[in-house]
């Protein structure tokens, strides 16, 4: 087949409290978001891409790996 893989992970934290003090209840943040993109683009030579996206850092979104 002539489609890629493609593959997305997602790590984070989230609060689930019924204490409504706590303004964070509920709520789900985003560590970092990663989305891998790979498949041959010759019989015998495989391309890999890995996009990945941070919320606190300066540069939304970095290739990690290419």
């Amino acid at each position: 087949m002539l489609l890629p893989d493609i593959s997305l992970i997602v790590t984070g934290k989230g609060f689930a409290t019924n204490d409504r003090r706590n303004e964070d209840r509920n709520k789900f943040f985003t560590d970092e978001v990663e989305l891998g993109i790979q498949g041959y683009v010759y019989p015998n030579v495989k391309a890999d891409a890995f996009i990945v996206g941070s919320p606190g850092e300066e540069e939304p979104f970095q290739i990690e790996e290419g």
